[in-house]
Parts: C-alpha cells; sequence; structure tokens
C-alpha cells in the first residue's frame, strides 16, 4: 500500500514537473497579446484625437 502511494507520488510529479514549465509559456504569450492589444488602442485613439480634435467623452445618464 505504502509501495503504491509512493509511485503515485512520483508519476503526478513527474507529470507536474513536465506540464508546469508550459504554463509560464501560456502567461508570457497572453501578456504579449494584452500589450499589442493596448498598443493598438492606444494608436486608434490618437487617430480619433487627429481626426475629430478630441475623444469623445461617455455620456451620463440623467437622474430623474
Amino acid at each position: 500500500m505504502l509501495l503504491e502511494l509512493l509511485v503515485v507520488m512520483v508519476i503526478i510529479g513527474l507529470l507536474a514537473g513536465y506540464v508546469g514549465p508550459h504554463f509560464s509559456q501560456i502567461t508570457k504569450s497572453e501578456v504579449k497579446a494584452a500589450r499589442a492589444q493596448i498598443d493598438a488602442l492606444e494608436k486608434a485613439l490618437d487617430q480619433c484625437r487627429i481626426d475629430v480634435g478630441h475623444t469623445r467623452r461617455p455620456s451620463r445618464a440623467r437622474r430623474r
């Protein structure tokens, strides 16, 4: 029983060691994608400022 538990723990450790580094690569790619989207948004806002002269502010709901 104890030997079986030890074998299972070793297998789980090996799998975690193999899969673990792949998660950090996914996180890095997500960060790069988010930065690219932010850069694209900044460029779009700059173009809007050039075209219109200012950016539109969100309208506020009227209180009744």
